[in-house]
């Protein structure tokens, strides 16, 4: 215990570490400068990270913006083809009835044709011109339409000659 107790002493015989040397001026100086970097720093820090974050926020709505364009462009196409698809019924209607009204003035002047018995009537029939109407269809062929209109269950039409013998043999 006692080589112990020298051990101490001797070793605290000298005056290492002098703690009053470093509160000399020049540490003060450096620790000032210190301060002053690490402040700089941290202040560059806050500006970047405020700059990412602005730069965030004006992509996000950069973004929204084109998102909010694109869905109205895209309710405008949905609009336009709902008109067109409107324009498209309305004139497919409007041929469906001309091709009735047709067909009817047909089966008239056939049924008139019958009546009168002779190939030299006075009048003739009645027949709407089709220059610049569509064929009638519903989304099928033309043979599909020939057969809504003739009402033959064959794909194709009956031709006048055909009809009128056709007509003349159920008498």
């Amino acid at each position: 215990r006692e080589q112990r107790k020298e051990d101490i002493a001797t070793a605290s015989a000298h005056d290492f570490p002098n703690f009053g040397v470093a509160e000399s001026s020049g540490s003060k100086d450096f620790v000032k400068d210190q301060q002053a970097r690490l402040r700089a720093e941290l202040d560059e820090q806050v500006r970047t990270n405020n700059t990412l974050r602005n730069l965030a926020k004006q992509r996000e709505r950069t973004m929204e913006l084109n998102q909010l364009q694109a869905n109205r462009e895209e309710m405008a196409m949905l609009r336009n083809a709902e008109r067109a698809k409107k324009v498209y019924d309305r004139e497919a209607l409007a041929t469906a009835w001309n091709s009735e009204i047709r067909m009817k003035n047909i089966w008239k002047a056939i049924d008139n044709h019958n009546k009168v018995g002779s190939a030299n009537s006075s009048h003739a029939p009645q027949v709407l011109p089709l220059d610049g109407l569509p064929p009638p269809s519903r989304g099928g062929g033309v043979k599909s339409a020939a057969r809504l209109l003739t009402g033959s269950s064959r794909r194709m039409p009956l031709g006048a000659s055909s009809s009128l013998s056709r007509l003349e043999g159920l008498r």
